[in-house]
């Protein structure tokens, strides 16, 4: 059988049923049910991408807001996000909508930049963007003790830190 084909078996009482006043035979019911297989995965896909562009809508208004913090924000002097820590948000918020994996928040981070934070369960993960270009993933759950792992800031990086935390969540 090819691969992603759909093997069905042809129950032997729909040899007797017609549809649309012809008889219904193995092959157009094989047929019917793939059809009905490829609606059902659009329909899924269709709500997934709605779904994940609403959470990346909010993520974009969290990342707006925290873009409008003053130097003190956490009344500890942490610094505002920058421009820099920004854009890699951004980035970051592109990879998760094309990956169709968004994350619950972006904050301001006291380290000064921003954050995208995940939780599943009791597994928690975030992508540190800092104003000085640095990114870095951390995770742990309850089971676990924090992993901190340090990123490049360029594409490949940020696709493979939006990677750890994904595995590390699954």
């Amino acid at each position: 059988m090819p691969s992603g084909s759909l093997a069905v078996a042809f129950p032997s009482n729909v040899a007797s049923m017609s549809f649309f006043n012809a008889p219904i035979t193995e092959s157009t019911y094989s047929e019917a049910l793939r059809t009905t297989a490829r609606e059902i995965y659009s329909d899924v896909c269709e709500t997934q991408t709605w779904t994940v562009d609403l959470a990346l809508t909010h993520a974009h208004r969290q990342l707006d807001a925290a873009l409008g913090l003053t130097h003190g924000w956490d009344s500890y002097d942490a610094e505002p996000p920058s421009l820099t820590a920004a854009k890699l948000a951004t980035s970051v918020i592109e990879i998760l909508r094309n990956s169709y994996f968004a994350p619950p928040h972006v904050v301001a981070s006291v380290e000064g930049g921003l954050a995208t934070v995940f939780s599943v369960g009791d597994k928690f993960a975030q992508i540190e963007l800092l104003n000085s270009g640095s990114v870095f993933t951390t995770t742990y759950s309850a089971d676990a003790a924090p992993q901190v792992v340090k990123f490049g800031s360029d594409e490949p990086s940020l696709r493979a830190a939006v990677q750890t935390v994904r595995d590390f969540l699954s």
